[in-house]
């Protein structure tokens, strides 16, 4: 079990794991001929909401490019949002499925 002053170490480090991480990324992707867009580039931290009142967020500086986090992100169509709850998701479901309905009712109407 880690101790808090480990823990407090462990959240000093994040962004150091993390920009880590963005180069081994960059450098695989530079191995298979492909490259990292950092221009964009998004990234998300994921936790509870106590856990994210405890990790620096200021920004990154991924290649030439300074990266903030966001509260929101899109992945393969999916919103996910820092708590991981799908609210953001949903939400966007309801509105283009509003959309769509609200815009069959328009064409029936012409026909």
């Amino acid at each position: 079990m880690p101790t808090p002053t480990t823990y407090r170490l462990t959240l000093a480090v994040l962004p150091l794991r993390l920009l880590a991480c963005a180069f081994d990324i960059d450098r695989w992707m530079s191995s298979n001929r492909l490259k990292l867009n950092a221009e964009k580039t998004e990234f998300i931290w994921l936790g509870t909401r106590q856990q994210l009142a405890k990790v620096d967020m200021s920004l990154v500086q991924l290649k030439d490019q300074l990266v903030m986090p966001l509260d929101k992100v899109r992945d393969l169509g999916v919103i996910l949002d820092s708590r991981l709850n799908m609210e953001a998701h949903v939400a966007n479901v309801i509105r283009s499925s509003l959309y769509s309905i609200s815009g069959n009712y328009d064409v029936s109407g012409v026909l």
